[in-house]
C-alpha cells in the first residue's frame, strides 16, 4: 500500500513538473460590440484546441499575470463611461468570480485600453486612438491606482492586441496598418517586424504569448481558427477558434505555470534530475519502510 502511494504521489509530481514548462491555457473573449451578438470568454487547451466556455462578457484587451495566476481584462462593462476603461480580473482556477477592479484613466480621463500585456510586473495597454492629451501609443498601468502613463507613440489607429513574452518581457502587438506582428523593447525603445499576418487576415485584434516562443492570433470573426505564431520561423499552425458571432473586437491571454518565485523554468534535462532525486527518497522510504517490518516481526 505504501509504495503504490508513493509511487501515485511521485507521478502526480513529475506530470506537475512537466506541465510547468509549457501554456496551461489560452483564454479568450470578444467585445459583445455587435447588437444581438454575444460570445463567451473561453478556455482553450492551446495543444488539443479543445475548449470550454467559462462565462458572458465584453472584452476588450485581455492578458495574463503569469506569476499570480490571475487574468486581466479591459470591457466595456462597469461604472466607466468610456468603452474599454473598465479593468477586470479573475483567477484562472476559476476560484473566484470576476471583479471589477475600476476605472483606468490618464490625465484626469477615462481612457480607452484595446490591448493588456504585463512585462516585468507592470501592467501594459494600448490605445488605439487619439483623443485629447492621450494619444495612441502604449501606456503603463499602475494597478494600484489604474492611472495610465504614456510610454511610446504609435499609429493612429493600428495596433489593437498587444502581448508579453513571459520569460523576456518583449511585447508583442498586431498590426492592422502594416498587416505585421511586430515586437517593442521597452529596455531598449525600439520596434521591430515579427512576420506577416496569415495569407487574407487583415483584421487581428487578440494576440497572446508562452514561454514556448509562440505566439497565438486570436480575430474576432465567427469561424475563424487560432493562428499559432512560430516566432522564430515565421509560420503558422492553428487551433479551432471558438467564436459563434463575429464581432468587432477580440482579445487573448496565455496562462503559463510560472509559480509565485519564479523567473527561470528549469529545463526538461533538470526536470529529469529532480525527478530521479524524487524517485531515489521515494525508493529510500520503502526500503526503510520494509526493514522496520523486518524487525518488528
Amino acid at each position: 500500500m505504501i509504495s503504490r502511494n508513493v509511487t501515485f504521489i511521485f507521478l502526480m509530481l513529475c506530470a506537475t513538473f512537466a506541465w510547468a514548462g509549457g501554456p496551461n491555457s489560452l483564454f479568450v473573449g470578444t467585445g459583445n460590440f455587435i447588437p444581438g451578438g454575444s460570445n463567451d470568454v473561453f478556455n482553450i487547451d492551446p495543444v488539443s484546441g479543445t475548449n470550454s466556455s467559462l462565462f458572458n462578457a465584453d472584452v476588450w484587451g485581455m492578458c495574463s499575470d503569469n506569476v499570480n495566476g490571475l487574468i486581466y481584462y479591459t470591457s466595456a462593462d462597469g461604472s466607466g463611461t468610456v468603452a474599454g476603461s473598465n479593468l477586470w480580473v479573475f483567477p484562472v482556477d476559476g476560484s473566484a468570480p470576476t471583479a471589477l477592479l475600476g476605472i483606468i484613466s490618464s490625465t484626469g480621463a477615462e481612457i480607452r485600453i484595446d490591448g493588456l500585456a504585463i512585462s516585468g510586473g507592470t501592467l501594459y495597454g494600448v490605445h488605439q486612438f487619439s483623443e485629447s492629451a492621450r494619444p495612441a501609443g502604449i501606456y503603463s498601468i499602475d494597478l494600484g491606482t489604474l492611472e495610465a502613463t504614456f510610454v511610446v507613440a504609435l499609429g493612429e489607429g493600428a495596433v489593437g492586441g498587444l502581448a508579453a513574452d513571459p520569460i523576456t518581457g518583449l511585447l508583442y502587438m498586431t498590426n492592422d496598418a502594416t498587416g505585421m506582428v511586430e515586437s517593442y523593447n521597452i529596455g531598449t525603445n525600439t520596434f521591430a517586424v515579427v512576420c506577416a499576418y496569415p495569407a487574407a487576415e487583415t483584421d487581428i485584434d487578440g494576440i497572446a504569448a508562452d514561454d514556448q516562443g509562440q505566439a497565438f492570433l486570436v480575430t474576432d470573426d465567427a469561424g475563424d481558427p487560432v493562428y499559432v505564431l512560430n516566432i522564430a520561423a515565421c509560420t503558422y499552425t492553428s487551433i479551432p477558434g471558438v467564436f459563434g458571432v463575429t464581432d468587432t473586437f477580440s482579445g487573448g491571454a496565455a496562462f503559463v505555470c510560472l509559480g509565485a518565485a519564479a523567473a527561470i523554468v528549469p529545463t526538461l534535462g533538470e526536470w529529469g534530475v529532480i525527478c530521479l532525486g524524487l524517485l531515489m527518497m521515494i525508493l529510500g522510504t520503502v526500503v526503510l519502510t520494509q526493514r522496520k517490518r523486518i524487525f518488528a516481526v
